[in-house]
């Protein structure tokens, strides 16, 4: 419970009207779009800039009050759930484009801009944000940061993370830190900037990010191609990769995935192992390499091989792709959902889907495996009924099952929805010993561990 003398001073720091604890706000922020369990907050925050949550800081340090940031909720690993109760700082307020420098194609914004906005903005100025995940039309930057997010671009642009150039953070005790830079190359001291992204707020909180851009993406190609087994679809993706042909996504969709999309979307897609490849450049260039993945592809014995005609029809086939969240969820009413994601070396992605085929089998649960097979990260999501009362833990089983196979390859927890809640036991799996230096890390940051308390570590 925080006391009336501690909201008191929150509503001098913020304003009357941003400080809520009312139980619909307080009940939206105890969850996330991950499933696993709410928990009510005391108080929920809304600054508007640096100087407020440097205050806000001060008085949950001074108070010794457990502080959980969040942009829009979208999270799926628990990454914004208050386990620790406290305060929740909803950051989705901060959403100012602060400055373009359109010659340095840089740009520097607030946390709470969402990335499909910022975008429209950017095309303003002829530029362009690549490395945004497939949920840039709902998911916040400054969360898109603290868990170092990729997407469908990765392949090409790589990580959210790479794109960094600076930040502004607020430290537990309310200190304001800069660091990063403008500069392209800048090797002066520690990388301060890269330990903070992916810390999934446990380090501090981001205020502003420097981005940098790339122009306009003009002309796009896609492509999508279906194959009668998953294997097919695999030893396509490796044999464009080792082509040399710069694809700018290759995107893979199981048969599940695209059952639960045309159901949704009411499509008529071939229910089988699909891939959809973009590529970026000019036209006569792109349609020779389109040919050159065609007959690759061939050489899997594809059954359908689309070359999309129109900006329309290349739309929707994205659409259907970032439809598998939803379709999944609204698949049956007393369906649950247990996400994943897992990374794997390029080379050990036949291991790896042979091995989730294996482990659906074994189980006899649903699973709809998708994801951007290009840079070797899954997404491995399994649905169990919750009205049998054993249907959770044998999803836990099973999602525990590909994890781990997925470290024994070589692979990593999580590629890019961070460690949150879900794969805190996985991390020392992967990290071992170096567990304990992270944690020292986080003490030196937060000594109080005031910041989003029961994240990352167990």
């Amino acid at each position: 419970m925080i006391s009336n003398e501690i909201i008191s001073q929150f509503k001098a720091a913020l304003g009357e009207n941003s400080v809520v604890n009312d139980e619909t706000d307080l009940s939206r922020h105890s969850h996330d779009a991950s499933s696993h369990p709410s928990q009510m907050p005391g108080l929920v925050l809304y600054p508007v800039n640096t100087q407020q949550v440097a205050k806000c800081l001060k008085i949950a340090s001074d108070n010794r009050l457990p502080v959980t940031p969040c942009g829009k909720l979208t999270s799926l690993e628990g990454n914004s759930v208050p386990q620790a109760g406290g305060i929740v700082l909803d950051l989705s307020s901060m959403k100012k484009i602060i400055k373009v420098y359109p010659d340095d194609f840089q740009v520097i914004v607030e946390p709470g801009i969402v990335g499909e906005a910022l975008n429209q903005e950017l095309a303003k100025y002829h530029l362009y944000f690549p490395a945004f995940p497939a949920s840039s039309h709902i998911a916040s930057i400054g969360g898109m940061i603290a868990n170092n997010a990729g997407g469908m671009y990765a392949v090409k642009y790589g990580v959210v993370g790479d794109w960094v150039m600076a930040l502004e953070v607020v430290l537990a005790c309310g200190e304001i830190i800069k660091v990063g830079s403008r500069s392209i190359k800048s090797v002066a001291g520690f990388d301060l900037k890269s330990l903070l992204v992916g810390s999934e707020g446990t380090l501090g909180i981001i205020t502003q990010a420097t981005l940098k851009l790339i122009p306009v993406i003009t002309q796009k190609f896609l492509i999508k191609v279906c194959f009668p087994l998953v294997k097919q679809s695999v030893a396509a993706t490796l044999s464009i990769l080792l082509s040399n042909l710069e694809p700018g996504a290759i995107e893979f969709l199981d048969a599940s995935s695209i059952k639960h999309i045309n159901h949704y979307k009411s499509l008529r897609w071939n229910e089988e192992a699909t891939l959809l490849i973009e590529l970026h450049g000019e036209e006569k260039e792109m349609k020779a390499r389109a040919e050159r993945i065609r007959k690759l592809c061939q050489k899997e014995n594809y059954t359908s091989f689309l070359l999309a005609q129109t900006q329309e029809e290349m739309k929707k086939i994205w659409e259907g792709r970032k439809a598998v969240h939803p379709a999944v969820m609204a698949s049956a009413p007393n369906l649950a959902l247990v996400p994943g994601d897992v990374g794997v070396p390029i080379s050990r992605i036949p291991d790896f889907m042979e091995w989730v085929e294996k482990v659906q089998k074994e189980s006899g649960l649903t699973m709809a495996t998708f994801g951007h097979v290009g840079d070797g990260n899954f997404h491995v999501w399994i649905t169990y009924d919750r009205t049998i009362p054993d249907g959770l833990q044998k999803a836990k089983v099973a999602a525990g099952k590909i994890v781990e196979q997925a470290l024994w390859l070589g692979g990593t927890c999580t590629a890019e929805h961070g460690v949150g809640i879900g794969k805190r036991d996985f991390l020392l799996q992967e990290h071992g010993d170096t567990i304990e230096l992270m944690k020292k890390i986080k003490n030196v940051f937060d000594p109080l561990g005031i910041l989003n308390p029961g994240k990352i570590f167990a």
